[in-house]
């Protein structure tokens, strides 16, 4: 199975010919987002193959900030199933379906049996503060081809607390964490509201208790508002791919 980082949130997954994206962010470098508290600048670009992702099996949005889903993907994007936290008018898809959390979607295509499931996100370290930033969800995707069997859990823009309900007794292949410790930019109200998604002493936390095969770190070094840049693999485990965009890897 092929994982390619895009950038910011954007992750690209391919099995055989069946093709996933998620929280598709396609604006170019220097890019300026506006939140309306705050602004935030791109720092490179989204690196893709754009005849590919004209036309995906299934797209997963887990919330539509701009920095997981802006203007130039809701042009460029097409897909035949669309799964999401909310309603959204104007996204091109054939049949988009809304996850609340627990809720699980089944589909057969290409072959290959897709059981998605929402899991619980909190945009924050307080869910109350959190869920003022914006509502949003996670994703645990199961695939399933002839003999084999991929199991991805895609954190969402969660700040990690302690083990989702959900997921217990599951081994996980391969942990997506949104990092990159966001906040609502530099001033009063970022101070205020604090970090909004994961950081590195999470993502260390996340693998101890998931013991993923794989843990991928997206979500961090892409937008101003993230203040971790980067990521050492040694100080997170051996099992941690830390990717730039365009990069891919073969799990």
């Amino acid at each position: 199975m092929k994982i390619q980082w895009i950038g910011g949130a954007t992750v690209f997954m391919q099995l055989n010919n069946f093709t996933i994206v998620c929280d598709p962010v396609l604006c170019k470098k220097d890019t300026i987002q506006d939140y309306r508290y705050f602004k935030s600048m791109r720092m490179n670009d989204p690196v893709f193959d754009e005849e590919i992702i004209k036309k995906i099996d299934l797209l997963l949005i887990t919330h539509f900030h701009l920095d997981h889903f802006d203007d130039i993907a809701k042009g460029v994007v097409h897909s035949d199933i669309t799964l999401v936290n909310e309603y959204q008018d104007g996204i091109n898809t054939n049949k988009q379906i809304v996850l609340q959390n627990n809720e699980t979607y089944t589909e057969t295509l290409k072959d290959i049996k897709i059981i998605v499931t929402a899991i619980a996100a909190t945009h924050g370290k307080n869910k109350i503060f959190g869920n003022l930033v914006g509502k949003n969800i996670g994703y645990l995707i199961k695939l399933e081809n002839n003999n084999k069997k991929y199991v991805i859990y895609i954190t969402g823009d969660d700040v990690f607390k302690k083990q989702k309900r959900q997921l217990v007794g599951i081994h996980i292949d391969l942990l997506i964490v949104n990092a990159g410790a966001a906040t609502v930019g530099n001033g009063l109200l970022g101070k205020f509201l604090g970090r909004i998604t994961n950081n590195e002493k999470d993502l260390i936390k996340l693998n101890k208790v998931y013991k993923p095969n794989y843990i991928l770190p997206v979500h961090f070094g892409t937008f101003s508002h993230y203040q971790e840049k980067y990521y050492v693999k040694e100080s997170i485990g051996n099992n941690v791919m830390v990717l730039s965009p365009g990069e891919s890897i073969e799990i």
